[in-house]
């Protein structure tokens, strides 16, 4: 958490990290939570588009800080149904791809 604490909000930086990190977790927990998806990704967007009203730094240590590279890198694309054995697309898939993107 120290480059965020840097910029002089540390009172907000823990919970707000976790918070972000745990909502990244809920979506791959619910996958078929569409209303979730979208949420976190609004959220994770509003953050880190590049006009966003966050400066640079702080989205630059938000990206660092809830290891959201290496959480999109480790999302599973496919997953067999418990049932049926068939292999599905896991749901959150569009929500990342999105926030994905606005990381490029």
């Amino acid at each position: 958490m120290r480059t965020i604490v840097k910029l002089g909000i540390i009172e907000y930086t823990v919970p707000f990290i976790q918070t972000c990190r745990s909502l990244m977790n809920y979506c791959i927990d619910y996958p078929w939570n569409s209303a979730l998806h979208k949420l976190v990704e609004e959220i994770l967007t509003d953050i880190l588009w590049s006009n966003s009203k966050f400066p640079e730094s702080f989205w630059t240590a938000f990206i660092e800080e809830t290891q959201l590279v290496d959480f999109l890198a480790d999302i599973k694309v496919d997953d067999e149904h418990e049932v049926s054995k068939r292999v599905l697309r896991s749901g959150v898939i569009p929500s990342f791809i999105v926030i994905a993107n606005v990381l490029d």
